[in-house]
């Protein structure tokens, strides 16, 4: 079954995730697979469109280990539809909805991207405030 690698530059946002060891008081995130899809749609937000540039550094030796794409389409996440979504637009092809592996590469690179922005938001606030941030852009983007 194919993974979703997470990007190494999500570091500095792993303690916004409830599962993560050291995480903070104001966790936002209650698992890595919310923040890889989060991250993947402000990445592709952020790239209007446009495709994400490939990602090459992941943390994989260490976790959040590559997450299982099963993990995704476990209907209690509600996860994959999103993932299929982001792969149909990007690829302009109802075929990428077949290879999983594909989906999974779309959804690491917008991710990247994503994260990459985040972590610049997170070092212009304060790790107390970021939560209020994302909601923010949440609310930014249903406007």
């Amino acid at each position: 079954m194919p993974h979703i690698r997470v990007p190494e530059v999500a570091e500095p946002l792993l303690p916004f995730c409830k599962p993560w060891s050291r995480r903070m008081p104001t966790a936002c995130f209650n698992t890595y697979a919310d923040l890889i899809i989060f991250a993947a749609g402000f990445g592709f937000r952020e790239l209007h469109g446009t495709s994400a540039p490939s990602c090459h550094a992941f943390i994989d030796d260490r976790q959040p280990y590559p997450i299982d794409l099963s993990v995704f389409k476990n209907s209690g996440q509600q996860l994959y539809p999103l993932i299929l979504l982001l792969g149909l637009v990007t690829a302009k092809s109802r075929e990428v909805v077949r290879d999983e592996e594909q989906l999974a590469r779309i959804v690491e690179n917008y991710a990247a991207f994503g994260l990459k922005e985040l972590v610049a938001k997170l070092t212009a606030t304060t790790p107390e405030e970021f939560h209020v941030d994302l909601a923010q852009l949440l609310i930014d983007a249903a406007k």
